[in-house]
């Protein structure tokens, strides 16, 4: 008796294929290398101008209209990044269904 509860002892302490996987582990390593987003966010807002000057008002205005094209181009490339990741994820959630489908036939 003594040595059936070794023996399940260390069976259950060794890991088989079944427990091989840890939460901080993947299927793919090259996941931790994942791209960033390779997208430029403007600088910070311009400061308004302490003075009247229609010269400095017309500088400000052209310097809020070029923030505001780098914003929009900003905020459509981080879309694009993130509609790319999620077609990734759908290829992981497929591979990762198929693999389940697979385990559960008889």
């Amino acid at each position: 008796m003594r040595i059936t509860i070794c023996s399940l002892a260390l069976a259950l302490a060794v890991p088989g294929p079944a427990w091989a996987q840890d939460a901080a582990q993947t299927n793919f390593p090259a996941l931790k290398d994942y791209p960033a987003a390779a997208c430029s966010k403007p600088a910070a807002l311009p400061k308004k101008p302490i003075t009247t000057s229609n010269v400095e008002i017309e500088r400000y205005n052209q310097l809020i209209a070029n923030y505001n094209t780098l914003g929009k181009a900003y905020v459509v490339c981080v879309n694009a990044y993130v509609s790319n990741a999620n077609k990734d994820m759908d290829v992981i959630r497929q591979k990762s269904r198929a693999a389940t489908d697979e385990a559960n036939r008889p």
